[in-house]
């Protein structure tokens, strides 16, 4: 995560959280207040307060110290989703218990007791009208307005109830990637539709990048790479990737490229120009778990692991444990 300042902060699966000022390398673990290692979703939120999913709950970092929330019960484990909605409001997904809301001073379970099709929620996103979308385990999409749940699943048209990822595109549709069932699109007006690509035919589709132009790019496990612009569907398969299987993360820059990191181990493509280039990580088989680009047009890496790595234009840099990480 790029935080408002530009400094990167680095979730790791077991040693902490890492930040790195542009200078040095600071680490924060069980000694400043994080309870567990294995670390999921960070968001800076307005106020400038970090937050940071664990394994065993939430914790948010003023800057100073760590705060850990408990509850009674316990409903913050296993969160790895975080967003802010417009009045301050930090949403939570759980794979456990359901979605949480925490308004400053209460933390609100919304669980199948309220109406939510599946307490198991795999990612969740704020729409510009400031609804919920949640994606479930084993109960497809659905939409929460503060008030009410709206469910999509397959008696409602979807292809596939569990959802790996959902993104909203510029003209305030949702995109949502199975678990086996493709890509299904639900419009403005609530209908659903099956994106029909045989090319896609039982595979994975995660993740889902909305770049600069509004354009939607698809990563699958085992079908390729796709672009979609509106009115048609465009497939890379081989066109200059050395393994078109799998993707873990996408990144759009300020110039118009996008980055691509690879889930099989062979690093991280640049798209530009209408072509891809390709750069290895030190270590083979080591995947390309995220990127981002810092205030200063900086790019950062996080892969499975060779720690992360920076890249100016010219030169990429890794840095690992025997840096400090």
């Amino acid at each position: 995560m790029a935080d408002e300042t530009g400094d990167m902060w680095v979730s790791t699966l077991g040693t902490g959280i890492t930040r790195f000022t542009g200078k040095e390398l600071i680490a924060y673990s069980t000694e400043e207040g994080i309870y567990n290692m294995g670390h999921g979703s960070l968001l800076q939120d307005s106020k400038g307060n970090y937050w940071i999913a664990t394994n065993k709950g939430i914790a948010r970092f003023d800057g100073t110290r760590f705060i850990y929330f408990k509850t009674t019960p316990e409903i913050l484990k296993g969160v790895y989703s975080l967003v802010e909605d417009s009045k301050g409001n930090i949403w939570m997904a759980s794979s456990y218990y359901g979605l949480i809301k925490y308004d400053g001073n209460v933390f609100t379970l919304y669980s199948e007791e309220n109406g939510l099709p599946h307490n198991s929620i795999l990612n969740i996103i704020k729409d510009k009208n400031d609804n919920i979308w949640i994606g479930t385990r084993y109960g497809g999409v659905c939409k929460f307005d503060g008030s009410y749940f709206t469910t999509y699943k397959t008696e409602q048209g979807l292809s596939d109830n569990k959802i790996l990822c959902l993104v909203e595109d510029k003209l305030g549709n949702i995109w949502a990637g199975t678990s086996g069932g493709g890509v299904n699109k639900i419009n403005v007006n609530g209908f659903t539709e099956k994106i029909k690509m045989e090319s896609f035919g039982k595979s994975r589709v995660r993740p889902i990048l909305k770049d600069s132009t509004g354009d939607l790019w698809f990563g699958t496990e085992a079908a390729g790479l796709y672009r979609y612009n509106e009115t048609t569907m465009e497939k890379y398969f081989d066109q200059g990737l050395y393994n078109f299987h799998g993707f873990r993360s996408m990144f759009t820059t300020k110039k118009g490229n996008t980055w691509f990191g690879e889930s099989d181990g062979y690093g991280f493509y640049k798209y530009s120009n209408n072509q891809f280039q390709h750069y290895r990580v030190p270590q083979e088989r080591s995947s390309g778990l995220s990127v981002l680009e810092d205030r200063n047009g900086v790019f950062w890496f996080g892969t499975s692991s060779e720690g992360f790595g920076s890249f100016d234009g010219n030169e990429l840099v890794y840095t690992n444990e025997k840096e400090g990480l």
